[in-house]
């Protein structure tokens, strides 16, 4: 309101806030308060207000579906399953052995003995939680390849670092492998550090690598 009151008084122009039809320019320097165009700037300004509010109820409505919530039956784990198989697709042909996720079915998940928690109705992004004696192991850290690039793995692991918290547990650890080179660079910089690696039953040299992050 104040933007608009310095602007149209001092000094006055035809042009501001596209009122040029009619401006009382006669009016100088006196102001515009007590004219019919005060009485319709300030409409203006109410219609304003009353659509910033709109549109912040409407953010705040879409902040909330963002929100990582814990999927409640009946729910759609066909979906999800579906949503964590196409985050994977692009392991396929570079880790050896190959993941074990073509085993996972929808009853897994809907009966996981940890916490499943999900971003999206659809779902647009995943993790799953186990509690451990030393750490919060994160898993399934999936994000829809349509949805990358918008936060949502940042969101997740920022929760699940709350979880671990809430949980009494120091640390969240997660494994990733080898190859992929690309996910380790995000971890790093996600403030987690390489603490060990691991090896698949038949392998003779690792195959997986620990991370930690303290929380």
């Amino acid at each position: 309101m104040v933007c608009f009151i310095t602007e149209c008084v001092n000094p006055l122009t035809p042009s501001i806030m596209g009122y040029r039809a009619g401006y009382p320019q006669h009016l100088g320097n006196r102001g515009i308060v007590g004219t019919p165009l005060a009485a319709f700037m300030f409409k203006q300004a109410q219609n304003r207000l009353t659509g910033w509010r709109k549109a912040l109820k409407v953010a705040d409505a879409k902040e909330a579906r963002m929100t990582p919530f814990q999927p409640k039956e009946p729910y759609d784990w066909e979906a999800l399953l579906a949503l964590i198989r196409r985050a994977f697709a692009g392991m396929e042909g570079r880790i050896d052995p190959p993941s074990s996720l073509h085993k996972v079915t929808p009853q897994d998940l809907a009966t996981y003995a940890g916490e499943v928690w999900v971003i999206g109705q659809p779902p647009r992004a995943c993790m799953v939680l186990t509690p451990k004696p030393h750490a919060l192991n994160l898993g399934r850290l999936s994000v829809d390849p349509a949805y990358r690039r918008k936060g949502y793995a940042h969101m997740l692991i920022t929760h699940a670092e709350a979880r671990a918290r809430a949980l009494g547990l120091p640390a969240l650890e997660l494994q990733s492998r080898i190859e992929l080179v690309e996910n380790h660079a995000i971890f790093f910089a996600l403030g987690f550090k390489q603490v060990g690696a691991t090896t698949h039953p038949g392998f003779a040299t690792p195959t997986s690598l620990v991370f930690t992050k303290q929380v």
